[in-house]
């Protein structure tokens, strides 16, 4: 992060006030770009291209619904592409943003999250995990003799969010291990 020194005298305002009407390419705008085609690595770079000969200072990548089926989301053919991205952004100093969601509900990476665990011991959250295997480091809040386990399930983040616990298709029994 820059930061300006501060303001000591009216020509410092001035300066402000320049810097302000005209800011520096990485104080600029950033397009949300949406991803919603089959893509190509020359398209791709092509359209960063633009963006940086119109004088953005970076891009905002924003998986959209009509991402094609070659690409898909969070594949590793969509990881190559978002590679491939940041590398061209970083040889002309730009700056890359990625967008946390392809759709809705936020955290469900497009449907792919099937069950959230929370984890409680002795009434303390340790832990989320969205994906198995669920696995997380009790060590630090177990103590000698009982403790409270708590493990709750739901089926999205958005229920987790909303409040429903609805079935869920986690399978199998849980199992703590040391």
């Amino acid at each position: 992060m820059i930061q300006t020194p501060p303001v000591q005298s009216a020509g410092d305002i001035n300066v402000l006030k320049t810097q302000f009407a005209d800011p520096a390419r990485e104080f600029g705008f950033m397009p949300l770009w949406c991803w919603n085609d089959d893509l190509t690595d020359e398209g791709l770079i092509e359209q960063i291209g633009e963006f940086y000969e119109k004088g953005f200072g970076g891009f905002i990548i924003h998986p959209r619904n009509g991402l094609s089926r070659r690409i898909g989301y969070l594949t590793e053919e969509f990881f190559r592409l978002v590679k491939l991205v940041v590398a061209e952004a970083a040889r002309l100093e730009m700056k890359v943003i990625l967008y946390d969601e392809a759709g809705y509900p936020a955290g469900s990476a497009r449907g792919a999250v099937g069950d959230i665990a929370e984890v409680l011991i002795n009434d303390q959250r340790v832990g989320v995990q969205a994906w198995a295997p669920y696995i997380i480091s009790l060590n630090e809040v177990c103590h000698l003799g009982k403790n409270r386990v708590q493990i709750r399930v739901t089926n999205s983040m958005a229920n987790r969010y909303d409040g429903r616990q609805l079935p869920s298709g986690l399978i199998g029994p849980v199992t703590l291990r040391n």
